[in-house]
Formats: structure tokens, C-alpha cells, sequence
């Protein structure tokens, strides 16, 4: 999974030039704030339902993934609107650069939507993970690939930066689906 998600980043550094892939990392490195958020949560439940699942407790188990899955999507989706509707004010704040918040921003707000709907594609791993059923996670990851890597290729090409964003949103919004 590490692997593709970097995958686009190796791509678009050999797409865009270097100044326009300084302001693609800086997007990328503060739509993590969004990976901030869900991580911890998610280090702490995979034992949990794995547990439940190993406890055969499939009431609890479903239980505890449902209000997992509010919690998560109520804060990253917080976390995620914020980055994506105030990019410019919050990158100019954080640099004091008025050209990396304009060149920045779009690309931000692409990444952080993605990140959020990334953080909730976790959800059915972590069901699979408990239940140690990953072929499905093999399989989405590897149509992922297939789709999200030309997607990379064609909007990066046609929009920079910013292309790069759209393919990260579009093709993790595929795999949400």
C-alpha cells in the first residue's frame, strides 16, 4: 500500500519540474494532516476487531467498526474541509510565501479531499485484516494501480500540479466507491 501511494509522487517527479514538484510535496506534506488524524484510531482498533472477530463477538464487532467509522469520518472530514476550502490563507499563514500558498493550494485541496477518503477506504482493511481475508485489499490495490497511475500520467501532463491532485482525488475516490 506504501508503494502505491507513492507511486504518483515518483511519477509526477518525473512529470512536472522542479519548482512546480516543490509546491506538490508542500500540498502533499500538509494533506497528511488529515493521515494524522486517523492513524492513531486505526493503530488501536485492527487488534480490537481482530479480537472480536477471534472472540466470534460479530455484535461487538460491528458495533465498534460503526462508531469507529462515524468518528473517523467526522474528523478527518473536518480536518480534510478545512485544508481543502482554506488552502491559500493556511499555506500563506504557515509560510509567509504569497507565491507557494497561490501555487499550492489547488494541489492541497485535491490531496487532503483524497486523504479523507482514503482514511475510509481503511475501513473495510480493517475488517479483512480482523477476519484475515486480504484478497479483496489485494485485489483493489492492484485496480487501483491500474487506474490511478495513467490517470497520474494524463492530468499531470495536461494541468500540473494541480493534476496530480485531481488524479490522487479521482482514483481514491473510485476505489471509495
Amino acid at each position: 500500500w506504501i508503494v502505491l501511494t507513492q507511486a504518483d509522487k515518483l511519477l509526477l517527479s518525473r512529470l512536472l519540474d522542479l519548482s512546480d514538484f516543490g509546491y506538490l510535496t508542500l500540498a502533499v506534506a500538509v494533506a497528511g494532516g488529515v493521515n494524522v488524524v486517523s492513524t492513531p484510531l486505526a493503530q488501536n482498533l485492527m487488534p480490537r476487531l481482530a479480537k472480536l472477530h477471534a472472540q466470534g463477538d460479530e455484535a461487538a464487532l460491528t458495533a465498534l467498526y460503526r462508531r469507529s467509522t462515524r468518528v473517523i469520518a467526522l474528523a478527518v472530514g473536518a480536518v480534510s474541509g478545512l485544508l481543502a476550502f482554506c488552502a491559500q490563507p493556511l499555506l500563506y499563514a504557515w509560510t509567509g510565501d504569497a507565491v507557494a500558498a497561490e501555487r499550492a493550494h489547488a494541489p492541497l485541496a485535491w490531496y487532503a479531499l483524497g486523504n479523507a477518503l482514503l482514511a475510509l477506504t481503511a475501513f473495510p482493511y480493517y475488517l479483512q485484516y480482523a477476519r484475515g481475508t486480504l484478497r479483496l485489499h489485494l485485489m483493489g490495490n492492484v485496480a487501483l494501480a491500474v487506474v490511478m497511475l495513467p490517470m497520474v500520467g494524463i492530468l499531470a501532463a495536461r494541468y500540473g500540479a494541480v493534476g496530480g491532485g485531481l488524479a490522487w482525488f479521482f482514483a481514491i475516490a473510485l476505489y471509495f466507491l
